[in-house]
């Protein structure tokens, strides 16, 4: 009997038919549905023709589609967080065990359902689709070529490059432009009022304020207290100057001859 005759009358019908119950049924249908349809494979999956698991995986990726999700907001985050959570981590554990017939032609095929994975508002998807990524690494790393190697980083910086949050590192608020112009601008006020280094004001030269030398003479007193009039004070002015002319003599006499 032909190969392709029996697969597509016998093995691709049931796949499809468990995939069509998958999108269209409840949760717990939908998840009995997608518990036999991947144990199907990993049971026979080592009788499948590499045509075969291109067919069979481009019905899987259908489960991922736009056209399948849900409108409601609701029911589409527990389709993602349900149904393509568990189909994906299915997904990953059959490619690892056949990696080496399915990674010639599904490798890329794999990585670009992962990166779509992640880019999704779902964060449990995303979360699974990075882990998904590190568990294949891990299981079949060993077994990767230069060529595979490059193209699982190229699908690494993918995902790095579509989850960076570039707006929030380029994020500024809206007052902070103003803020800092304004700060420039006292700044700038500030540094002109500011006296350089060294700078002495100059003096004030209001003469109201200088005092007069009568100022600082005080007014002369009796022993009693009383204030003494015209002709004491004349008499102790001519005191004061006799004893300045003494002192004046007295100093005169005191230096030594130096001639």
């Amino acid at each position: 009997y032909d190969s392709d005759k029996l697969w597509m009358k016998a093995w691709f019908p049931v796949m499809f038919e468990l995939s069509t119950i998958i999108a269209r049924c409840k949760l717990d249908v939908r998840t009995r549905g997608l518990t036999v349809m991947f144990e199907i494979m990993k049971t026979y999956g080592h009788l499948y023709l590499q045509h075969w698991w291109i067919d069979l995986f481009g019905v899987i990726f259908r489960l991922f589609g736009e056209m399948k999700l849900p409108d409601s907001p609701s029911e589409k985050a527990e389709w993602m967080t349900t149904t393509c959570n568990h189909a994906l981590y299915a997904l990953m554990d059959v490619f690892t065990q056949f990696f080496e017939i399915l990674s010639p032609v599904l490798l890329k095929n794999i990585l670009s359902q992962l990166l779509w994975c992640v880019q999704q508002d779902n964060e449990q998807l995303a979360r699974s689709g990075t882990n998904c990524l590190e568990n294949l690494a891990i299981s079949v790393g060993q077994q990767f070529t230069s060529d595979v190697w490059d193209t699982i980083c190229a699908c690494v910086y993918n995902i790095y490059k579509a989850t960076v949050p570039e707006e929030l590192l380029t994020w500024q608020p809206a007052n902070r432009l103003h803020s800092t112009l304004s700060l420039g601008s006292s700044h700038s006020s500030l540094h002109s009022e500011t006296l350089p280094v060294g700078h002495i004001p100059p003096p004030n030269l209001d003469q109201s304020n200088v005092p007069t030398p009568s100022s600082h003479i005080p007014t002369p007193t009796n022993v009693d207290g009383s204030t003494p009039n015209n002709q004491e004070i004349h008499n102790l002015q001519e005191g004061r100057q006799g004893i300045s002319k003494e002192d004046n003599q007295n100093e005169s006499v005191d230096t030594p001859d130096t001639t």
